[in-house]
């Protein structure tokens, strides 16, 4: 099993239509993945956006394997559940490299 089993896709309302629309954490779904992250939320590689930052709030998907898998820190936002995804150890990662 791998140590990035979540990852963080772009949904355009198609790919998850039960997910809002913009970048989701979801279980496995490597091949649509522009990042992974593991159980805990640590990211395999820094923020592609034009801000970096170390952490961010991102709903997970509802699929049964994603709530169960999930460690990391999560709350609730109406109907959604959000989950921190870390940046800060891909950006220490990319360092020591």
């Amino acid at each position: 099993m791998s140590n990035y089993a979540f990852s963080l896709v772009r949904n355009n309302g198609r790919l998850f239509p039960e997910l809002r629309t913009g970048d989701v954490v979801v279980f496995g779904n490597h091949r649509d993945a522009f990042a992974r992250c593991d159980y805990d939320g640590n990211m395999n590689r820094p923020f592609p956006g034009n801000k970096p930052t170390e952490s961010l709030w991102l709903p997970l998907g509802k699929d049964f394997d994603s709530i169960m898998a999930w460690h990391g820190k999560r709350k609730r936002e109406g109907h959604s559940e959000l989950v921190e995804v870390n940046w800060k150890k891909a950006i220490e990662n990319k360092k020591d490299k």
